[in-house]
């Protein structure tokens, strides 16, 4: 539990500040934060075939219950948790404004980006070429975010991250579609980029994942971004 405590305090924000961290599914603390999932968080799992799509989801929700015990100041089973009508969990009886949190998995690895002062959304992906990877350079060549002669995958996923990041943020889906939001700069290297999205304006900047991915965190303007280390040693690096 000492571990989970530890984590818990590195993944504080102070005000105006956001937090990204993110944790391998085989890693040190993994079994821990999986632990801390409560049988509520759990509903819905039983429906994976897969073990490992399981094992991934139980610690994408364990480390929302430890995200939303970070903000709450209080023990993970305390945190209070409620789901919008679209089944997205987010921080009972409190205004995104004021504090937010948001995950993002894909298989080996989960992000999470906690927030005070501002809402905030998060994208990881995997850069495995795939079906996935065709759809996702069929849709931006289609919307000229990308130029039909554009071959790299990794640059054209971190602006697909960018999407998606901006559209959790201001608290939408994919379902809202991917026009509603204006990116002033198709790149991302610098930080942050500002990108607007329902009418407000986001910080977006890439962030250090594990090899083999791409990320990308978008915050309300304003909002610095720290990344706590892999291994959640209650420090962080600006």
């Amino acid at each position: 539990m000492r571990l989970i405590e530890r984590l818990i305090d590195s993944l504080t924000p102070a005000l105006h500040e956001a937090r990204v961290y993110v944790i391998q599914e085989d890693g040190p603390l993994a079994d821990a934060v999986r632990q801390a999932a409560l049988p509520a968080d759990l509903r819905g799992i039983a429906e994976f075939r897969d073990v490992r799509d399981r094992e991934l989801a139980r610690l994408s929700r364990g480390l929302f219950r430890i995200g939303a015990a970070a903000l709450q100041s209080c023990d993970p089973v305390e945190a209070r948790i409620t789901r919008d009508s679209t089944g997205r969990p987010g921080l009972a009886g409190c205004s995104r404004t004021l504090m937010d949190l948001n995950v993002s998995k894909r298989s080996g690895c989960v992000a999470i980006v906690l927030s005070r002062g501002g809402a905030c959304g998060i994208d990881i992906e995997t850069l495995e070429y795939g079906d996935s990877a065709t759809s996702v350079l069929k849709a931006l060549r289609t919307r000229g975010v990308i130029e039909a002669s554009e071959q790299s995958y990794e640059h054209a996923l971190i602006r697909w991250c960018g999407y998606e990041a901006c559209l959790k943020a201001d608290g939408r889906g994919l379902q809202d579609g991917i026009d509603c939001v204006s990116p002033h700069s198709a790149d991302l290297s610098g930080a942050p980029i500002i990108w607007g999205c329902g009418g407000k304006r986001w910080g977006l900047q890439t962030i250090p994942v594990p090899v083999g991915f791409v990320g990308v965190v978008a915050c309300a303007e304003g909002l610095r971004v720290q990344y706590v280390p892999t291994e959640g040693a209650g420090m962080c690096c600006g």
